[in-house]
């Protein structure tokens, strides 16, 4: 089974999360990519929030990944603070939630580019992205809003092809 999830969290990087799955699934692809929402981070946790009517872009990477046991999915569910694996379904006190959302691939030449927003969008995939449970994405004013300055040092140490 194929799977492709979006990361924008400290799994962001391949390697961590090459260990993290280890004997249940291996990576086949990472390529940059955006989703629409925002990004919070609460202590060392980046969360992802949608709020309605958004029109910011969270930036991250678009995996794609050959699952050889459903134990990848408990794997990220439970780093994410997720249930759904163990429960068959979303369970309201959970931290995020695992969703199906559409992520954008894109393509640049430099990290110059990237920051000017000067990408072309490839192609638009659905895959899993782990998103802020509803009820705490409601007080999501008493978290601090991410930077993406924060963003692009992770991003292009996943990337350095482009850190020119």
């Amino acid at each position: 089974m194929i799977a492709n999830f979006f990361i924008h969290s400290k799994l962001l990087e391949p390697i961590i999360l090459k260990r993290l799955l280890s004997d249940y699934g291996t990576i086949l692809d990472y390529r940059p990519a955006y989703t629409v929402g925002r990004l919070y981070k609460r202590k060392n946790m980046i969360y992802l929030v949608r709020p309605n009517f958004c029109l910011d872009f969270v930036y991250g990477t678009l995996y794609t990944i050959g699952v050889k046991d459903e134990t990848v999915f408990k794997i990220l569910d439970s780093y994410h603070g997720c249930t759904e694996y163990i429960y068959k379904n979303k369970i309201n006190t959970d931290l995020s939630h695992r969703e199906i959302v559409q992520a954008t691939i894109i393509s640049f030449n430099s990290s110059e580019e990237f920051i000017k927003a000067k990408y072309q969008n490839i192609e638009t995939i659905k895959c899993f992205a782990y998103v802020m449970n509803n009820i705490y994405s409601d007080r999501y004013k008493d978290l601090n809003r991410h930077k993406m300055y924060n963003f692009l040092s992770n991003f292009l140490t996943v990337f350095p092809k482009y850190n020119t």
